[in-house]
């Protein structure tokens, strides 16, 4: 009969030890890597475009493909040239591609104190995450909010992106909302022209991390559980026969 019992006490810990496994698979973020960005280095410099008017001219952006995991954007950011802060403040927003629905903005605000300074472009944080779906298009732009002027890069060569996460479609896009009012609905003014250009115009990036899939989450909890299970019970069996000598 103690043998059954200490069977039963077993198996009853093992169970307990799942339910905790998935609670807390369920509990996590979305996200479990350390954020990265999708454009890591903004290349070497073919020239600079001026960006001022009284009507938006010059709305730039470009067009991904999402690879096979999703992934949980945090923040939207824009090139700052010089890294000393924008001259006039920009509105970056995403927009799924196929349905030019927009999905989530920001407005990076003029001045060297103003948002995240990472990697040459400076980042505002989303008030919600956006996640992308795996397999899916995306178009990423941005404009000045109002009148003004800022300058934007358009790198010759060595522009890094972050390949494993989603590809590169378009290499140059612009002038979706041109011509209109800034008063305009930002949500209609999605970049579309495909300017057929392999020289990027570098404006939009993102902060991003890969979801995890939920088998992976829920191995990595349930992998630490059974580890700190196991150490709890081997100091357990330890103290009980110091005990048991005394």
């Amino acid at each position: 009969m103690k043998v059954s019992f200490v069977l039963v006490d077993k198996r009853f810990a093992v169970s307990r030890l799942v339910a905790a496994a998935i609670a807390c698979t369920l509990l996590l973020p979305a996200s479990m890597a350390s954020a990265a960005l999708f454009i890591s280095n903004a290349g070497s410099p073919g020239f600079v475009l001026p960006h001022s008017a009284s009507i938006v001219t010059n709305l730039v952006g470009w067009q991904i493909m999402v690879g096979p995991s999703p992934l949980e954007i945090t923040a939207l950011g824009t090139w700052d040239f010089n890294g000393d802060g924008l001259e006039s403040p920009k509105i970056i927003g995403v927009w799924e591609t196929s349905s030019q629905t927009l999905l989530g903005s920001v407005v990076v605000a003029a001045g060297a104190s103003e948002g995240t300074l990472i990697d040459q472009f400076r980042f505002t944080d989303l008030s919600v995450p956006i996640t992308l779906s795996p397999n899916t298009s995306y178009t990423f732009g941005e404009r000045l909010v109002g009148p003004g002027s800022e300058t934007q890069l358009r790198t010759a060569a060595g522009v890094q992106f972050d390949s494993t996460a989603a590809t590169f479609i378009f290499a140059g896009m612009n002038n979706g909302g041109a011509g209109q009012p800034f008063d305009a609905d930002f949500a209609t003014q999605m970049p579309f022209q495909n300017l057929g250009d392999t020289v990027p115009i570098m404006g939009p990036n993102f902060q991003f991390s890969v979801v995890p899939e939920p088998t992976s989450a829920f191995l990595t909890v349930f992998g630490s559980m059974i580890l700190g299970f196991v150490s709890r019970r081997c100091l357990n069996s330890k103290e009980s026969a110091k005990i048991a000598r005394l």
